[in-house]
């Protein structure tokens, strides 16, 4: 499976809640002096591993597709806007219809009265 952000932001969104909560944790323990004796190296490589680890996620979200091109498409199939060009026609009983040319699909303007 490619990696499209549709796809795999829920695991993204998994990774990055056990990592906050594995920062939690170790923050929790520097503010805890009385149980826990935590190096000041220590805790500086902790943060080059998580700064790391980020900047190696960061790539992977980047790297992604948006969407998947294989279900690429027309999110709006009105052709409006999209420099369609028409012609106008009117038929027997007077009724006006315009078609994109190339088209025999007739979209009715204006009725007779």
């Amino acid at each position: 499976m490619k990696n499209i952000w549709s796809n795999e932001r829920t695991e993204i969104a998994t990774w990055l809640s056990g990592y906050l909560n594995m920062v939690k944790t170790w923050v929790d323990k520097i503010l805890d002096n009385e149980h826990y004796d935590v190096d000041k190296n220590k805790i500086i490589g902790l943060i080059d591993e998580w700064i790391a680890w980020l900047q190696e996620t960061r790539l992977k979200i980047m790297k992604m597709r948006d969407v998947d091109p294989e279900h690429m498409g027309l999110q709006n199939s009105r052709p409006e806007g999209d420099g369609t060009e028409y012609v106008i026609e009117k038929d027997e009983d007077g009724n006006l219809y315009r078609r994109a040319i190339g088209s025999e699909e007739r979209e009715i303007i204006k009725e007779k009265e």
